[in-house]
């Protein structure tokens, strides 16, 4: 919220004053506070949902490395070992193929997408980053 400044009468100072002076205001902003904290999309929870599928692939089929990157996110599943077959590989293909295209729907077009709460914009650009590196 902007606040208003504005200059005193009697002393000629400059202070700040709440732009809200009434205790029927407050409350109103108050409301609006606690909408706007609480606000989220439709989409938020099929995000959470594909978030869920995605790194369950993913824990499965991301190959071992020994770079310097973290693989926090990727736990792998007890008694799991890599699968490099021709078959594995296009099945590999064909669902990152399949999440790259639900990401893509979940956003719903600029206009829905401007409707997001910040944070779950950034939570789908960090899905976007994640499946990206797949492919690369």
């Amino acid at each position: 919220l902007q606040f208003l400044y504005l200059i005193g009468k009697t002393h000629g100072e400059r202070r700040e004053v709440w732009p809200f002076a009434h205790a029927g205001d407050m409350r109103a902003v108050a409301l609006l506070c606690v909408a706007a904290l609480t606000q989220t999309s439709g989409a938020v929870p099929r995000l959470n949902a594909f978030a869920d599928r995605f790194w369950e692939w993913r824990s499965v089929t991301a190959p071992i490395t020994s770079d310097d990157l973290p693989r926090t996110a990727v736990v792998r599943p007890h008694g799991w070992a890599p699968n490099v077959s021709a078959a594995a590989l296009q099945a590999q293909e064909a669902r990152y193929e399949a999440l790259a295209a639900e990401l893509s729907a979940l956003r719903g077009g600029d206009a829905g997408f401007a409707a997001w709460g910040a944070a779950d914009q950034a939570d789908y650009w960090a899905m976007t980053a994640a499946l990206n590196r797949v492919y690369w």
